[in-house]
């Protein structure tokens, strides 16, 4: 028996004692979290006190956020720039190149709700989008700002970067990028497909952007509408949870499906409960960009996303302050 287990039977003899721990760690381990967040909010803040920079004022946009955990601005982005992304996107699948590793969801049991664990050989990553549909759910790009060069477009584009102004109180930096491809396939649903709450910092804003229309059938993005504010006893006691948990602990009518054209700017701070939702209709390809103060996870999480030297050269000031946790190369 392994070491939790045992503990887990302890606990079950003893009358469950570690709940009263469990519920105080939900209470503690956010307030902590956030005291993260405003520590370093007022660091950038002093920072660039000086700096001069101009903001559009986003505070509509930021007030629906903070009500909702989510938003969406229809039409609010040139769809031109994001089609030039998916045919970037398009050229690395089909070669093979500029690809992380991708899960074998076809080697998993039906109903896993962890972390894949099983990856593509890298013999395997060359075979193409056919074999990818049949083995997996989705592949990503790596190192999107690079791979990609128009995402940088996107990246440092000033809505996004007043929008994220107006939601985190500060200069806002840019931290995480994910540029994938979801594959229609009758896969089972594995990892994010279920409902979790990120932990990239305790409060920061992710921004998504669909690279083709996406209505019920095309896996739109799942977010449950209040969900930021509100938890549930126990809801740190396991990373993953279905539909039906959800319904019943924020009601049927919170549950939010994003569907959305190319060119609507969806929003996040995916502190609250959210998914990806399984593909039926056609592929879906999607970028997101997260905005915060501070590296992500504690400056734990994967290596700092690189930018070309010739785009940071071309970065205004207040651009290249979005892009302080970058790796210029």
């Amino acid at each position: 028996m392994s070491l939790l287990g045992f503990v887990r039977n302890v606990n079950k003899k003893l009358g469950n004692p570690l709940r009263v721990l469990s519920g105080v760690r939900e209470i503690m381990e956010p307030r902590m979290r956030m005291r993260a967040f405003n520590r370093d909010r007022r660091t950038r803040t002093s920072r660039y006190a000086r700096a001069g920079f101009g903001f559009q004022d986003q505070s509509a946009v930021a007030a629906t956020i903070e009500r909702d955990g989510c938003s969406i601005l229809p039409g609010a982005f040139d769809t031109r720039v994001l089609l030039e992304i998916r045919q970037q996107v398009e050229r690395h699948l089909d070669a093979g190149t500029s690809l992380k590793p991708a899960s074998k969801d076809s080697a998993r049991a039906r109903g896993d709700r962890s972390a894949p664990t099983v990856f593509f050989a890298p013999d395997e990553m060359r075979k193409g989008q056919q074999f990818f549909r049949q083995h997996t759910n989705y592949v990503s790009i790596a190192d999107p700002l690079v791979s990609c060069p128009a995402v940088s477009k996107v990246a440092f584009h000033p809505l996004m970067i007043d929008i994220a102004r107006a939601y985190l109180d500060c200069v806002p930096a840019l931290g995480g990028l994910n540029l994938r491809k979801s594959y229609s396939n009758d896969l089972p649903e594995f990892d994010t497909l279920f409902f979790h709450v990120d932990k990239n910092s305790q409060r920061f804003l992710k921004f998504f952007f669909y690279l083709n229309d996406v209505d019920m059938d095309g896996g739109p993005f799942c977010y449950v509408r209040g969900s930021l504010r509100r938890r549930f006893g126990g809801w740190m006691s396991k990373g993953r949870w279905t539909l039906e948990e959800m319904e019943r602990e924020y009601g049927k009518d919170s549950v939010a499906y994003l569907t959305a054209k190319v060119g609507d700017v969806l929003m996040a701070d995916t502190n609250g409960f959210h998914r990806g939702t399984k593909i039926r209709g056609a592929d879906r390809t999607m970028l997101t960009l997260d905005y915060v103060v501070h590296e992500e996870f504690e400056g734990t999480g994967d290596k700092q996303f690189g930018l070309p030297r010739s785009v940071y050269d071309s970065l205004g000031a207040r651009e290249r302050a979005v892009a302080d946790f970058l790796q210029v190369v």
